[in-house]
């Protein structure tokens, strides 16, 4: 009996002096992990009333006034829309819109023309880029009817609804503005060299519903423009190139139904390819070419007329 208590005895011994030294080896018990600090939030405001709100202080002050800019550009596939437009007593008129994407593709987009496609330049892009480090302030109020604007904002839309709206005369607008004529003019050299030559065929009058009222032919043979009455010459006028080229790029594109109230009609001939083509009322707001030409055969129709002399 007495052996048996002995070896429980050294048994419960050996356990516990076990427990101590394992005990022993345990390190101290570590302090708890500190929560991680929360982020700090930037409230970066992209379209309505927030930016808006951020115009007008960039107006008063002179600061920068496209904040979110550099927070689009940071996204891997961005996209951005910078419209050219201005505001009058009927609201607003947009000139041109661009839908640029993170590549430089451009969607260049205007009223009454085909969508066409431009692509900026690495240095275009990097002007781009800076464009939130420009001022939005205006050096003078506007003046008479029309105000004149540029809008920066997010992709997707044509009017960019909600973006920022900045004054033309303003260096952001004014940057944006330049960039864009630059653009657009190798647009159109590229494209004119593209076309090669270009002859367009015309049947003209001043109104299509007076039989009475004489028919001109009207010949472009690339830049060369010759208007003829019957056997005789009336005007020789010479196309600007991107005219030109705006007038391809929209007969090419457009459907031509000529009808009754056509007041040109005849054929189009680029690329060896021979289409028809159709004007009514000469679609002056689009063309210059249609203006000139309009004009000169309204003062032959109408000499004594006081637009004339």
């Amino acid at each position: 009996m007495l052996v048996v208590e002995r070896a429980w005895v050294f048994v419960t011994a050996s356990i516990a002096g076990a427990l101590a030294a394992v005990i022993a080896v345990v390190p101290p018990d570590e302090p708890p992990a500190r929560a991680p600090a929360p982020e700090t939030m930037t409230l970066i405001p992209l379209t309505d009333d927030a930016i808006a709100q951020v115009i007008e202080d960039a107006q008063t002050s002179g600061g920068p006034c496209l904040p979110f800019l550099s927070w689009i550009l940071a996204q891997p596939r961005w996209e951005l829309q910078i419209v050219d437009g201005a505001t009058g007593c009927f609201g607003e008129m947009i000139r041109a819109s661009y839908e640029i994407q993170h590549d430089g593709l451009v969607t260049w987009m205007e009223p009454g023309m085909p969508n066409r496609r431009v692509r900026l330049t690495p240095a275009e892009l990097l002007a781009l880029r800076h464009l939130d480090r420009l001022s939005c302030a205006a050096p003078s109020p506007p003046r008479g009817l029309v105000s004149g604007w540029q809008r920066v904002g997010l992709a997707g839309d044509i009017h960019a609804v909600g973006g920022a709206t900045i004054p033309q005369d303003s260096p952001a607008a004014q940057a944006i503005d330049q960039m864009f004529a630059t653009v657009t003019a190798r647009y159109a050299r590229d494209r004119r060299a593209a076309l090669g030559h270009v002859e367009i065929d015309l049947i003209a009058s001043l109104d299509a519903w007076d039989n009475k009222r004489p028919h001109y032919r009207v010949r472009i043979a690339d830049e060369q423009i010759t208007i003829q009455r019957g056997k005789r010459t009336i005007a020789t006028l010479t196309a600007d190139p991107a005219d030109l080229v705006k007038l391809v790029d929209w007969a090419l594109a457009t459907p031509m139904y000529p009808s009754e109230d056509s007041t040109a009609r005849g054929t189009l001939l680029v690329g060896g390819e021979r289409r028809s083509i159709a004007l009514k009322r000469w679609d002056r707001p689009l063309f210059a070419i249609a203006r000139d030409i309009e004009d000169k055969i309204y003062c032959d129709a109408k000499p004594d007329s006081i637009l004339c002399r």
